[in-house]
């Protein structure tokens, strides 16, 4: 059975493609994940003959090229862009079968109409023994905007559709990179709260960073002033700072981390293979 089409993804790429240029747009996700990819580089002892960065923003180009650990980059991103190799996006997988030995993506994994296909061809790419290093929004990112946009059109229009799409949580995230056959996986979150003058202030920013809503079926009726201004001023009730005027909003960035399948990684021991019983360790000592 086929997955269901969640996310338009052509209404996603002609969004990109209109964003503003890195000077223009805030860019404070972006330089979070880049620092924290760099940070966490670091602590890998080994090098990457073949990287590959994909990413709608390819800022961390630079950086990685002139990285000592990384040998040569190849950078991919949906949409044309100045700074990619090919156009290409993790769905859209275009590597060969064990190619690479190091995959860097950057926000493309929350908006997968089928992740665990994404993940699978993924690490069929990697070399034995290579790294995926994922980064993208999800568990409970703008939680308050979801809240106040259905509590605001329920009061105007006596019922609400979903404005902000659904997000992938991070234990179904740590589960998805096991059943696609990465060894060694780890799945964590980065909570960021970022505040902001009002709701529309951080509506602008998320149009500039292109995270609006991409969801295949769109609600036909748009947010009107009315439903606007009712949400903006609830969520200036629930969720307003003690700083006056401002509001909270939070955004989660969930990590992905696996390895390409090698014969010199930690494994697991065979059922059978303990040489002590679990009855000897709860047996009462002697004192």
């Amino acid at each position: 059975m086929s997955n269901p089409i969640l996310f338009d993804k052509s209404l996603l790429r002609r969004r990109l493609s209109q964003l503003p240029s890195r000077k223009t747009r805030n860019a404070f996700l972006d330089e979070m994940m880049q620092e924290d990819i760099l940070e966490r580089l670091i602590f890998i002892e080994r090098e990457f003959e073949k990287a590959a960065l994909i990413s709608p923003f390819l800022d961390l180009k630079t950086a990685l090229n002139q990285h000592p650990k990384i040998k040569s980059l190849i950078c991919a991103a949906p949409i044309i862009h100045s700074q990619a190799n090919i156009i290409a996006e993790e769905e859209l997988w275009p590597f060969a079968a064990q190619s690479l030995s190091l995959i860097i993506s950057m926000h493309g994994l929350a908006c997968m109409n089928d992740l665990p296909g994404a993940l699978i061809q993924m690490r069929q790419s990697l070399k034995p023994d290579g790294l995926l290093l994922a980064a993208f929004l999800g568990g409970d990112s703008l939680y308050e905007l979801r809240d106040v946009l259905l509590e605001a059109e329920s009061v105007i229009k006596g019922g609400a559709a979903m404005r902000v799409h659904p997000m992938v949580e991070v234990k179904e995230a740590g589960a998805l990179l096991q059943r696609a056959g990465f060894a060694l996986p780890v799945a964590d979150v980065e909570t960021y709260k970022v505040s902001y003058d009002s709701l529309f202030h951080l509506l602008h920013d998320l149009r500039s960073m292109g995270l609006t809503n991409i969801l295949n079926e769109q609600v036909s009726s748009g947010l009107t002033k009315n439903i606007l201004f009712k949400a903006a001023q609830i969520y200036q009730e629930k969720y307003g700072l003690e700083e006056q005027g401002k509001i909270a909003a939070t955004f989660q960035v969930i990590w992905l981390s696996g390895w390409s399948p090698h014969e010199s990684q930690q494994q697991p021991l065979k059922p059978g293979s303990a040489t002590h019983k679990m009855a000897d360790f709860l047996k009462p000592s002697d004192e």
